[in-house]
């Protein structure tokens, strides 16, 4: 799983599927979703759902366009881009706040 988190870390906007990562480790999709899910209490689209937020806060603190932070991260609009990250973080991105 470092692998596939350091990957969507460095590539947040990387299409890859379940299926794409399980054929590149190797192992069936079924066996990658029983390891998400027990090392993380996720889905595998919520997963990657969290690390995309954690890759935007930084970009939003930086006042960067929604658009460039959508396309950055995979996303073909803003408003999709909106969607996820009102999903995760129960806020949309002009609303969020860093916690001190």
């Amino acid at each position: 799983l470092r692998r596939i988190e350091q990957s969507m870390l460095n590539k947040p906007g990387d299409p890859s599927t379940l299926e794409r990562w399980a054929t590149k480790l190797e192992m069936s999709p079924r066996t990658l979703t029983r390891l998400i899910r027990r090392e993380t209490d996720l889905t595998f689209q919520t997963w990657r759902d969290q690390i995309r937020t954690f890759v935007a806060i930084p970009m939003l603190t930086q006042e960067r366009p929604l658009a460039e932070i959508a396309d950055v991260l995979g996303y073909d609009t803003a408003w999709a881009f909106t969607a996820m990250f009102k999903r995760v973080t129960g806020k949309v991105p002009s609303q969020y706040t860093i916690p001190e």
